[in-house]
């Protein structure tokens, strides 16, 4: 288990503002490709499961090309949020309904099965790093949230948490936790970045 702080954004609000056809477009256009040392870092992640990442991708990449095929059809306005500053940044990010966490959020490993908020089941071998809670796996990294802490119509408050793994600056992921918080902000919802 390695118990390091990651960062995390905060955020509450009982509803929240759709996000404007412009917000859409910008993500669309923003160009998370003209960094491939986060893809290259995610994708490395993946190799090292023994997995090959053009089968699983990152989320973020897969997010980008959802959008990019007008195909990211997604119910919450702040799991559109997030899944839109992934997109445009290439950091992934994950969201979770923190009345469903219990204790802190660590990264670590686990190993058995677990369900995706797709709905498909992954087995776990050991080796995959996982994000988690006292009970539970909240995120694959850099795969896909699991749907145990998913963000859905009951959700009042929510974290999010970038995956920062080795080759990924704390400061790029902090920066798109930064434009998260704008987003959220812009919205309507109150949000507190914690470090």
């Amino acid at each position: 288990m390695v118990d390091v702080h990651l960062p995390r954004l905060r955020a509450s609000r009982n509803e929240l503002k759709p996000i404007d056809e412009k917000r859409i477009e910008r993500a669309k256009n923003a160009s998370s490709i003209s960094r491939p040392e986060i893809i290259s870092a995610y994708r490395s992640i993946i190799k090292s499961y023994g997995r090959d990442p053009s089968k699983r991708r990152p989320s973020s990449e897969r997010i980008r090309a959802m959008l990019l095929k007008g195909r990211l059809d997604v119910d919450h306005p702040a799991v559109l949020a997030y899944n839109l500053v992934s997109a445009a940044t290439g950091i992934v990010l994950s969201g979770f309904d923190e009345s469903k966490i219990l204790g802190n959020i660590r990264m670590g490993s686990h190993s058995g099965e677990v369900e995706l908020i797709d709905g498909t089941i992954l087995e776990l071998t050991g080796k995959e790093l996982v994000l988690l809670d006292d009970e539970k796996v909240l995120s694959v990294v850099p795969y896909m949230d699991t749907i145990y802490a998913k963000i859905d119509s009951g959700t009042h408050e929510a974290v999010f948490v970038p995956h920062i793994v080795q080759g990924i600056p704390a400061p790029l992921a902090l920066r798109s936790l930064r434009r998260l918080k704008k987003m959220l902000d812009s919205m309507g919802a109150h949000t507190v970045i914690e470090l």
